[in-house]
């Protein structure tokens, strides 16, 4: 029985580190150009990210082949969107694209993690390659970097199966020339090469976290001065949210406002809701859909004259004017369910506009409520009597918007990540 339990641990142990493993992002490998040595550069880069951990690596043949060709028949021109099409249908979802150029006789060397999702570059660095430099060496460098995982230790020789090369590489390290500063990385698509040779495809990439302001106009059935004409009460309420998305562009957002119905009706709204954003236009217009559930506190003051209807209570009418025409508070509660969808226009990375049509697809309203004291009575520590608010009495009919005789209500707003 202990040799049962043994082997069921251990294959137990198994398969956590086998799940353990496809949890890793799957990733790829692509050598822009056609350096010499090209097939030993893809497998030291290939053999560097095993090493990070950080990803899982998958046969790339069918990525090289095609791109390749492209590089052919457009004389050296493949982009990143090209290259994370390849690395999508080969089924990976980063691709590690290194280039080397050249200018003004100098070497440089770039190495970037690109997403298929998004078909940019969400890591890189490029450096110059010192006269007589070792490329594996300096690349292995930058993806340590890139990942969190440099340290300052000598750089450890390349693999063995690519000593052949070595001596076209091999160098010993020497320091920088005082007069001609390290090539940075740069810090907008502005300055990077690849945005202004193809600002289309170099789209920007949307932040993970905002805050928006978001207005709409209620419009709803109500009576009118309780006698039972229909009219329509207009108002107009705002929200304020904090939103968060992942980078599938899926997540939601708490909110909180307030707005009115008409001339007397006033309400608090708070709430949250989850989102899914689809790109007509990458990093420039999206449609994003979303399905809210708010909590919204109504209310409005009333005479007590009105109270004293509703209540039929003679005291009250036997009160001087003065105290008849006094406010009471009327307020109820609800929960109502709103599904949206917006088209969204980006104007930058940061800042946004948006319109749309939401529709309240379910309403779970509480009664109204009137908090009274009759002139005379002891109440001790009460603060009155409540009194729930005939049907017939309903301020508010039917709380569904409508936009132009139909269902529904437009909003609008902006949106800073």
């Amino acid at each position: 029985m202990k040799t049962i339990a043994k082997i069921t641990l251990a294959i137990g142990i198994l398969c956590l580190f086998a799940f353990a493993q496809t949890e890793k992002p799957k990733a790829a490998v692509y050598i822009k150009g056609n350096p010499e040595g090209r097939d030993a550069l893809r497998m030291a880069v290939n053999t560097f990210l095993i090493k990070s951990q950080k990803y899982q690596m998958i046969a790339v043949d069918a990525i090289d082949v095609v791109a390749q060709e492209q590089h052919r028949q457009r004389g050296g021109s493949v982009s990143n969107e090209d290259i994370a099409k390849l690395g999508k249908d080969a089924g990976a979802q980063y691709v590690c694209v290194v280039e080397r150029s050249e200018l003004d006789g100098i070497s440089y060397v770039s190495t970037s993690i690109v997403s298929v999702q998004s078909k940019i570059a969400e890591l890189s660095e490029m450096s110059e390659l010192p006269r007589g430099g070792k490329i594996i060496n300096l690349i292995e460098r930058q993806i340590n970097t890139m990942l969190g995982i440099y340290t300052p230790e000598p750089e450890p020789e390349p693999p063995a199966y690519a000593a052949e090369y070595a001596t076209e590489y091999a160098y010993t390290p020497e320091p920088k020339p005082k007069s001609r500063p390290p090539l940075e990385q740069p810090d907008s698509h502005e300055e990077d090469s690849r945005y202004q040779s193809n600002p289309t495809r170099y789209a920007p990439k949307q932040k993970p976290l905002g805050v928006y302001l978001s207005f709409y106009r209620p419009s709803v059935t109500s009576f009118y001065d309780y006698k039972g004409q229909e009219i329509r009460r207009n108002g107009l309420a705002a929200m304020l949210g904090f939103e968060a998305l992942n980078e599938n562009y899926f997540g939601g957002s708490l909110f909180l406002g307030g707005g009115a119905l008409g001339d007397d009706i006033r309400e608090f709204i708070i709430g949250f809701d989850v989102k899914k954003q689809f790109w007509l236009w990458e990093g420039r217009i999206a449609i994003p859909i979303s399905l809210a559930l708010e909590y919204r506190y109504q209310w409005l003051d009333i005479e007590n004259r009105l109270v004293a209807t509703f209540i039929n209570e003679p005291k009250f009418l036997e009160e001087p004017d003065d105290y008849l025409d006094k406010k009471r508070d009327m307020n109820r509660n609800n929960l109502d369910v709103f599904p949206s969808i917006d088209l969204q226009i980006y104007l930058g990375e940061k800042f946004s506009i948006y319109a749309g049509y939401m529709y309240r697809a379910a309403i779970f309203s509480g009664d109204w409520e009137i908090n009274y004291k009759i002139p005379g009575k002891d109440y001790g520590e009460k603060t009155g009597d409540s009194f729930t608010v005939p049907e017939k009495f309903n301020p508010l009919k039917d709380s569904k918007e409508q936009v132009f005789g139909k269902p529904g209500t437009l909003r609008f707003g902006v949106k800073i990540n």
